[in-house]
Order: C-alpha cells, then sequence, then structure tokens
C-alpha cells in the first residue's frame, strides 16, 4: 500500500496522475525506520490529538493512527488527499484537511486552529510532520506563539534548520529563529536522516527534532511584540555592532542619544547581535519598553 523503494513509489504515482511537487516540497521518506523513530519520539497514547502536516501518501500516517485518540491531517495536494482517503477509508479517528497549513505563507490557517481548539480539551495535543523546507520556519515559531497547549512537536526539517533552532551565541547559526524559538520552547536534535532516504533525494541532510514547549522565558518579556522587533532589526545587521542597530532598526521606536547611553549602562553596545543570549536580548527588550517615549 506504501511503496518504500523508488521504483515503487514513481509506478504509484504515475497511477495517481501524480508526480513530486516542487513547489509543495514533496520529498517522500521511504526508509519506515525513521518513520518508527519518529512515532517512537512522540511517545502516542489513546490520550492525545495529533495534527501531522503534509502527510503525502501516509507514509508515516500509517504508524501515527493506530495509537492516538484523533488524528488531523493536513494536506494541501489534492492528488495526496483522494490518496489518503482511500488508505484510510476504515479509520474512524483520522480526518483530512485539504488545506495549506499557511495563510498568506506566514500566519497558521485559521480553519485547522479552530478544528484543534474545539477537540483538545482534555486530551494532549502532539505536532508532528515531515515538513517542507520552505516553510519549516514560519510552521514552527507560529504554532509556538499560538494559545494551543502543544505538550510536544516532533518535526524533520533541513539540518541547517535545526542547527539555527539548537544554536547558541557567537556560532554561525545563531540568530532570530533560535532566539525566537528559545523563548517558547527546549529543542533537540534526535537523529540525522541522510538525502537518500527520500525520494525524490534532496540535497541536503535531515534532522528530526524534539520540541517541547515550556514558556518558561515569556513571562519576563514585558512587550513580545518590541521584543521580536529588537531581536529582527538587530540581526538585519548582524556583523555590525548592536548599536548601530538600535540607532537604524526600521522597526524598532526611535531611540535618543540620552536614552542610548541608559541602554549602555546595562550592555557594552559595542558587541554585535549574535554574542547576546536570549535573556539579554529579553532584558534589553524591557528596558527599551520602560524608556520615555
Amino acid at each position: 500500500m506504501f511503496p518504500t523503494s523508488p521504483k515503487k513509489l514513481e509506478k504509484y504515482l504515475t497511477y495517481l496522475g501524480a508526480a513530486p511537487q516542487k513547489k509543495w516540497g514533496q520529498n517522500f521518506l521511504l526508509d519506515t525506520s525513521y518513520h518508527v523513530a519518529i512515532k517512537s519520539a512522540a511517545e502516542l497514547s489513546e490520550n492525545d490529538v495529533v495534527l501531522e502536516i503534509g502527510a503525502g501518501l501516509g507514509h508515516l500516517t500509517q504508524f501515527l493512527q493506530p495509537f492516538v485518540h484523533k488524528l488531523y491531517i493536513v494536506e494541501i495536494d489534492p492528488l495526496m488527499v483522494k490518496a489518503l482517503q482511500s488508505s484510510f477509508v476504515a479509520a474512524e479517528n483520522l480526518e483530512i484537511i485539504s488545506e495549506d497549513i499557511l495563510q498568506k505563507k506566514r500566519k497558521l490557517n485559521p480553519l485547522v486552529l479552530q478544528k484543534i481548539k474545539d477537540s483538545i480539551d482534555g486530551f494532549d495535543f502532539k505536532i508532528i510532520a515531515n515538513l517542507p523546507y520552505n516553510i519549516s520556519a514560519p510552521i514552527i515559531v507560529n504554532f509556538l506563539s499560538t494559545s494551543l497547549p502543544i505538550s510536544k512537536m516532533i518535526f524533520m526539517v533541513q539540518k541547517e534548520i535545526a542547527e539555527r533552532i539548537i544554536a547558541e551565541p557567537k556560532t554561525e547559526f545563531y540568530g532570530p529563529l533560535t532566539v525566537q524559538t528559545q523563548i517558547y520552547a527546549s529543542v533537540k536534535i534526535l537523529k540525522y536522516v541522510p538525502a537518500e532516504a527520500f525520494f525524490p533525494a534532496p540535497k541536503v541532510t535531515s534532522a528530526i527534532i524534539e520540541i517541547v514547549p515550556h514558556n518558561k522565558l515569556l513571562h519576563t518579556i514585558n512587550n513580545i511584540e518590541l521584543f521580536k522587533r529588537l531581536v529582527q532589526s538587530t540581526f538585519c545587521l548582524r556583523r555590525k555592532k548592536i548599536a548601530n542597530s538600535l540607532k537604524k532598526g526600521a522597526n524598532l521606536p526611535e531611540i535618543s542619544k540620552d536614552n542610548l547611553d541608559k541602554i549602555e549602562e546595562h550592555f557594552d553596545l559595542s558587541r554585535r547581535p549574535e554574542t547576546f543570549s536570549v535573556e539579554e536580548f529579553i532584558h534589553m527588550a524591557n528596558i527599551i519598553d520602560s524608556l520615555d517615549k
């Protein structure tokens, strides 16, 4: 039912009148050992409501559906939707949502969010996906910033995305995605996945990551929107002194010379943005928020 070799997959896709769509980032994971690894990492139970994003033909779905209370699938490709409907016709706990998970590429689809909100009372909510590389970051950040009580997310992402999320200050991959993820959650890389595990094979290595929301730092941020603008604005000039970003940040409130001096009482503004920890960004945002406007 679920072809596990490139030749069999191509034959099945031809039968469906389908082909891997680059615009939707379709790379089918054929090595079932990684499906099993994802399922195991999710620690599924009958008390779980799970959202699977981009199920494709259902290669991963078959390892999730029997073990959960409810499984929602979001799939944008209508041909994949038809295949899923046929493969899981007898699965009473599965609902397929034929939609794009993102609205205007930067916001989560409100229809999907509403369905989840209506069904998770009393259950653990988990999100599992082999994410298209081009939309991994907005999906992760947007779900973390919702009010949904997510207990765990297990994602397959591009290795570079994974390394950006777990990065430490003063490293190559440390940036806005790092900071905006780590204020919400703990993240770890569980396993790397070679390109040959997919068809068509991507040009990069992938990684399975575990994201566990905790929101431990959120209560320390006085103005979350200002905090996010500070992070984005300063990293736009990541190789410059952070003082330059504070003076020229297009999305930041204008900071006078006197207020800049007040900030400098707490920080060495000759440092580059990439040297500031998550906690330091929070502290700086709170100072800016308290300044005389």
